[in-house]
């Protein structure tokens, strides 16, 4: 099964983030989906609205941490040129989903962390369940944010909240 699953529904493409047993969480085949995904909304007139949300209990738990494993295996340049090029494919799902005219909804429900955060904050309106919760705990992992969160935190929330 894909880890991004696309219907396309009365002028309304959902996308649906599809890894539950892993909270959804973000991996190299999510990441390129969506890009892609967007792109083609993007170009579809027959398409008008977007829903983003993940299946099973939670939106997003972040980046696939458990891919990280194989950057212990690698030479510091390779490692640098990994997390660059991870870092750039999901900058560029970001730029697709500001860039985009026509409106993106978040529906959240459980946990939304890391780069989905990111994702939220970057879409028009979030809807957001009674269970869900949001959390960007990259100074736990010794790590600076990414996914753009430090930019649509403030313009979501303010700059005193954020």
């Amino acid at each position: 099964m894909a880890d991004l699953e696309v219907t396309i529904e009365g002028g309304i493409a959902t996308l649906t983030m599809h890894r539950p047993e892993a909270r959804n969480a973000l991996s190299t085949d999510m990441r390129e989906s969506l890009s892609e995904w967007l792109h083609r909304i993007e170009r579809d007139d027959d398409i008008r609205c977007v829903v983003l949300t993940g299946s099973g209990d939670h939106f997003m738990s972040g980046g696939d941490v458990k891919g990280f494993v194989e950057l212990s295996e690698m030479d510091d340049d390779a490692r640098w040129s990994y997390m660059a090029h991870r870092i750039h494919d999901l900058h560029t799902v970001m730029f697709a989903m500001r860039r985009m005219e026509k409106p993106i909804i978040a529906k959240v429900r459980g946990a939304a962390a890391g780069a989905g955060v990111s994702l939220a904050a970057a879409c028009d309106l979030v809807v957001a369940a009674d269970d869900a919760f949001f959390v960007l705990a990259y100074v736990n992992i010794g790590t600076s944010p990414d996914g753009s969160s430090t930019w649509f935190l403030p313009k979501a929330i303010g700059l005193k909240k954020a």
